[in-house]
């Protein structure tokens, strides 16, 4: 844009026009290309920051579901708990990205004495970035070592962890294993809550046949495992991975709850 000639009052003669100064098409493709090079180079760095705290988020949303499932079972006088499963694999190809569809998810559970079974107590929550959290029961683990169940994602990510209505961990309902509500949208369809899970809609999250699966829920849990899924499933020997880099969290035998991590 010009600006209009003025007069010098010194010199009586008139000044020369101002021009404001802009960026000329190349420059603003240049500074764009830049920016866009620079954001490619940071990406990597974000993720990772975002990922090397992922453990640490997951180890205190479970330990905070397991405190308030606790509270939970006292406060109402029945037994209460946190179930872990992996996002069901046959719905995940439109539920979640197709590189995601193992993500672990935990969720409070409330039994109903009239039903005879749990009820998902409000929502089940996804663990952070790609990591899972598996059980560790005297069968699971000997001399040291993961045997087993440890080999099966499904079966090894799948448990319970309940607790009576005096607070302490237990290993079964009146002499009944953990039965769930087979109605509960969650193992249906229900709608996705977008901050858990990547993308909206009407989708079923857990398998109810895994969920009620005697081998997948076992007891007692003495312990759990922190472990990164995906470089879990692309290891040659899933045994040897979650020994060498597997996060190990016992459980307080009485009450249920997780030990501090060192």
């Amino acid at each position: 844009m010009t600006v209009p000639r003025t007069t010098d009052r010194r010199s009586g003669q008139q000044a020369r026009p101002q021009t404001k100064a802009a960026f000329s098409l190349m420059e603003m493709v240049v500074v764009i290309g830049l920016v866009a090079l620079m954001a490619t180079i940071a990406l990597p760095s974000i993720i990772a920051l975002y990922n090397a705290g992922a453990d640490s988020q997951a180890y205190n949303l479970i330990a905070a579901q397991l405190t308030a499932a606790r509270a939970l079972a006292i406060e109402k006088s029945t037994f209460a708990g946190v179930h872990v499963q992996l996002a069901d694999a046959k719905e995940a190809g439109q539920l979640l990205r197709a590189d995601l569809e193992h993500i672990c998810f935990s969720a409070i559970i409330l039994y109903s004495p009239r039903e005879r079974h749990f009820n998902i107590y409000g929502q089940a929550r996804r663990l952070p970035g790609s990591i899972a959290l598996g059980k560790l029961t005297d069968d699971t683990i000997s001399d040291d070592s993961y045997q087993a169940d440890a080999t099966d994602p499904e079966i090894f990510t799948t448990f319970s962890i309940v607790f009576s209505p005096t607070g302490s961990a237990v290993r079964s309902v009146n002499g009944r294993p953990v039965r769930f509500n087979a109605n509960h949208p969650i193992f249906s369809d229900f709608t996705v809550d977008p901050n858990d899970i990547l993308y909206t809609g009407s989708q079923r999250l857990w398998d109810f046949e895994d969920a009620n699966n005697e081998a997948k829920n076992q007891y007692p849990i003495t312990a759990l495992t922190l472990f990164d899924m995906g470089d879990y499933l692309g290891a040659d020997s899933k045994a040897s991975y979650l020994n060498e880099n597997g996060q190990f969290l016992p459980l307080n035998v009485y009450t249920g709850q997780l030990f501090a991590r060192e």
